[in-house]
């Protein structure tokens, strides 16, 4: 399949365009956000409570998420070419976290 190029005019395009995206590409099976795990980045502070089993960025994903959902969309959407991250995969990881491990 060839190149697909969209113009993103607000960020609930953005969500539509992920999706069409994602319908268009094999699924690769690929964890969300197994994939840059080691990535040396800004770090996001620990939080109280924090699980010791998370990686750096699964730190900063949920860092930016319990800011707002917008923070965690901007973030993948600029980092997608490094961290290869799937946002609304992403989004739906950082929400079942939050759900089932509450922050302080």
């Amino acid at each position: 399949m060839g190149n697909v190029y969209l113009k993103i005019a607000s960020m609930t395009n953005l969500m539509a365009a992920c999706s069409m995206l994602k319908a268009a590409q094999p699924n690769t099976s690929i964890a969300p956000v197994a994939v840059a795990a080691t990535m040396p980045m800004d770090q996001a502070p620990i939080q109280c409570g924090a699980d010791p089993a998370l990686s750096s960025l699964q730190r900063r994903l949920l860092y930016r998420y319990d800011r707002d959902i917008g923070s965690l969309v901007r973030y993948v959407w600029i980092s997608r070419a490094v961290l290869q991250l799937d946002i609304h995969e992403t989004a739906l990881w950082a929400e079942a976290y939050r759900a089932a491990h509450p922050a302080c």
